[in-house]
């Protein structure tokens, strides 16, 4: 989930449920025991039920119902485009439920058709709106380090390394235009774990092979590792907790391997 008290990954990692959960939603209908009588009735209200809790939470909407809230509200055009999006399929679904017993049903090759004309007209204007603004704002970790984040969105063509925990979320640093290469910079064990490296002379070393010019840590023993280096320099400073300080530090082209203490 994240740090504790501050479940940031949540929203990220719900994408790769999001697959199952479609899936199930469109499938729970047809199954022979909810299919008969007045079952898909209460199932529908059931749904409907569910939809309407789901707006009570401060993230999808600029209201305070429950305490907690995971991230910022959607606002402006964002929110506009959402709910016209949902009213228009909730419209369609209903006008085609009215008309299935009154009106001939379309040939299936029909409405592939037409929904796939529906996909290419709709999504494809969105695809492209998404890839030009991805990553301007991803979500926590700019809520979490707004001014570190800010200068990110700056560099072009930049090797930048993270270090320390929490700092997976690296896609902020990408800058505006993408064109920057980030790294977590750990070491990988046998078995296949990240872990963090366990001296100064391989921490040193392995910024020096990935030919970084930035590295952004939590670690405080990061940073005495690095900073303690005559060729690094301290740059930017940004509090993020009580006892949780992120840096960002200059690397020169060449690190003192030897001149660990």
């Amino acid at each position: 989930l994240g740090l504790p008290g501050f479940p940031i990954y949540f929203v990220y990692n719900l994408r790769y449920a999001s697959p199952a959960l479609v899936l199930g939603l469109v499938l729970l209908p047809l199954a022979p025991r909810l299919s008969r009588g007045r079952r898909p009735l209460w199932l529908g209200v059931l749904f409907l039920a569910i939809l309407g809790v789901t707006q009570l939470d401060g993230t999808i909407w600029p209201w305070r119902v429950f305490a907690g809230r995971f991230a910022e509200p959607i606002r402006g055009v964002d929110s506009v485009i959402g709910l016209l999006v949902g009213g228009v399929i909730l419209a369609v679904g209903l006008l085609l439920m009215s008309g299935r017993s009154s009106r001939p049903a379309l040939p299936r090759v029909t409405l592939i058709g037409v929904a796939i004309v529906l996909v290419l007209v709709v999504g494809y204007p969105l695809q492209q709106f998404y890839l030009d603004h991805r990553y301007l704002s991803s979500g926590a970790a700019t809520v979490v380090a707004p001014r570190t984040v800010a200068w990110a969105q700056g560099l072009e063509h930049t090797r930048i390394a993270l270090g320390g925990e929490f700092m997976e979320l690296q896609y902020p640093y990408y800058g505006r235009y993408s064109t920057n290469y980030v790294q977590l910079v750990t070491k990988s064990t046998a078995n296949g774990n990240l872990v963090a490296y366990p001296s100064c002379a391989q921490w040193r070393e392995a910024l020096h092979a990935g030919r970084y010019r930035y590295l952004i840590t939590l670690s405080d023993q990061q940073k005495r590792w690095t900073g303690s280096d005559p060729s690094a320099r301290l740059i930017r400073s940004e509090v993020l907790g009580k006892d949780a300080v992120l840096e960002v530090f200059r690397l020169g082209d060449r690190l003192d391997l030897a001149g660990c203490r």
